[in-house]
């Protein structure tokens, strides 16, 4: 018992997607109008009735704080009643559920209801639970606040002035373009108005460019957030064929 008392840890039960199915008729019409009321240690929550139906879906999502240290309640209790407008609200059923197996572990609860004993023909609940520690809660926000951070850090960076720098260009198995079965390569590269090319690599169908190649950016004059590569066969005697490109975000 007691190293069972040690997992219950200080933190929050978070409880949503309730859903009842197959209830038992409740009304004259053959149907009711069921509300669930979940409650530990003292905290009692209750949905919003439902109308008319013996298989109902609820939006409605629940936070309880948790303490062990004040509470000997170990389980969630949850009651399934037919709301009356008139008289006394019936109650379906009820189930009980450990809440240590859902200690960081978001899951969906399957139990089917009983009332005094009787079981069978008064349908079931489903509930999504997570029991967070504090500690889980301080690590889940410290990893939001990191990816905050770095989503912030690339917004900035889209924002920033700066210069593309692009170097060892490589081209490889062009297809031939001359009588001797060569090619005389180069590489247009272009972002918003900014264009510059390599030289001419003569009688290379595998081609290295040794240069580097640096264009402004400056995201506030272009909408253009991508460099463009357009691999080119020079051609001294008419126009020039293009091979083929490439867009690359910068």
């Amino acid at each position: 018992m007691e190293e069972d008392e040690s997992k219950y840890l200080r933190g929050i039960l978070k409880i949503n997607s309730i859903r009842v199915r197959n209830l038992p008729a409740m009304d004259i019409s053959g149907l009711t109008d069921p509300y669930v009321v979940i409650s530990i240690g003292g905290e009692k929550m209750k949905t919003k009735p439902a109308q008319n139906t013996l298989n109902a879906d609820f939006d409605d999502e629940f936070i309880i704080s948790f303490d062990p240290s004040k509470t000997q309640d170990r389980e969630l209790k949850i009651e399934v009643l037919d709301h009356d407008n008139i008289g006394k609200d019936d109650l379906i059923g009820t189930t009980s559920i450990s809440i240590l197996p859902y200690l960081n572990n978001k899951q969906d609860v399957h139990e089917d209801l009983e009332n005094e004993g009787e079981k069978g023909g008064l349908g079931e609940i489903i509930v999504n639970i997570h029991y967070v520690s504090n500690e889980e809660q301080k690590r889940i926000e410290q990893e939001k606040n990191e990816i905050e951070k770095r989503l912030k850090a690339l917004e900035e960076a889209k924002n920033m002035k700066g210069v593309i720098k692009i170097s060892q260009i490589k081209v490889r198995n062009l297809p031939e373009m001359d009588l001797i079965e060569q090619a005389d390569p180069y590489v247009m590269i272009t972002l918003g108005d900014e264009k510059r090319r390599t030289k001419v690599m003569n009688d290379n169908l595998n081609a290295v460019s040794d240069e580097e190649i640096f264009i402004p950016f400056d995201p506030s004059k272009t909408f253009d957030r991508m460099v463009k590569l357009d691999v080119w066969a020079y051609d001294s005697t008419s126009d020039d064929d293009v091979f083929g490109s490439v867009i690359i975000p910068v």
